[in-house]
């Protein structure tokens, strides 16, 4: 759970290249371990799935050790890092979970495990080169202090940094809803969409003292929060493209006695088809996922 602490032209494309699409499918399975939530194993198997599926259908590729960059500031995907896919899911038209459990001896005891095992079915296409972000989530506003990690308490910070100009947008995924981060609460009109940056800027975010690119209350603090007794799983999403883009419809949070307030929401599945519609339409939008932890405090 995420709590914010409030204080009172697109250029066009010369030449359009035809996108290679096919429909795939693929399965995964999840252990629930014991400090896992179910919604954090469901969203873990149906990403890890999805991925199942673009293998199939495009394989995948050994790159270099090293970073080439290529004009524009973008990175061929077939040149960066080791293993990679050679794809992006683009819509989903088939969804089965299952959950299920079996039974294993382990030093003369059962022991029960709970599984989910997800098959997707969905349009996939083929990878062209995009612009290479770099993000990290953070503890405090240093990016030395990038974690997974967090307890009860914690402030979160985001670091991040594009090749390209472009516009930007910040959402956390807590289960069956999903509350934007970014822009902040404040932003009105088309501002409220998404938040442009400049390429090759440093930009850390949610860090009101040491930010000047905006006024003091226009900065949303972000606090995390469990009620659990066990670890939390929650997933940020970073969703950049070089055109502007439209916010998913949201519902609006009540305010708290201590001056505090949830961030506005939509159900997750809704959440889910709107990053699809986006991917879709246009082949510079990207989302990229950070899976972390909130433990409860001591």
């Amino acid at each position: 759970m995420v709590f914010i602490l409030v204080s009172l032209p697109v250029g066009s494309s010369l030449f359009a290249q035809k996108k290679t699409e096919k429909i795939s499918t693929g399965v995964e399975t999840v252990v629930i371990l014991p400090n896992m939530s179910f919604n954090a194993a469901i969203s873990q198997a149906t990403y890890l799935a999805k991925q199942n599926a673009i293998v199939n259908a495009f394989g995948t590729y050994v790159g270099q050790e090293y970073t080439h960059t290529i004009q524009n500031g973008k990175l061929d995907p077939r040149i960066n890092g080791k293993t990679k896919i050679e794809g992006i899911w683009i819509r989903t038209l088939d969804y089965d979970p299952k959950e299920g459990q079996r039974t294993y001896i382990v030093e003369n005891k059962n022991i029960v495990e709970r599984y989910i095992t997800v098959t997707v079915k969905g349009v996939v296409r083929k990878l062209e080169p995009r612009a290479a972000l770099e993000y990290k989530i953070l503890k405090t506003p240093s990016i030395k202090s990038e974690s997974t990690s967090f307890t009860s308490g914690d402030d979160l910070y985001l670091y991040f940094n594009s090749p390209v100009d472009g516009y930007l947008a910040v959402f956390i995924d807590e289960g069956e809803i999903t509350r934007k981060l970014l822009p902040y609460s404040n932003a009105t009109g088309e501002k409220e969409n998404c938040f442009k940056v400049m390429h090759d800027s440093s930009y850390i975010f949610f860090d009101k003292p040491k930010t000047t690119l905006f006024e003091s209350n226009d900065i949303d603090e972000i606090t995390l929060f469990t009620d659990r007794k066990e670890d939390e799983t929650n997933t940020i999403y970073i969703v950049f493209s070089e055109r502007e883009f439209k916010k998913p419809g949201l519902q609006s949070s009540q305010g708290r006695p201590d001056r505090s307030t949830l961030p506005e929401w939509l159900k997750s599945t809704e959440f889910n088809t709107w990053l699809e519609d986006n991917r879709a339409a246009e082949n510079s939008f990207q989302d990229v996922t950070v899976w972390f932890t909130i433990s409860p405090k001591k």
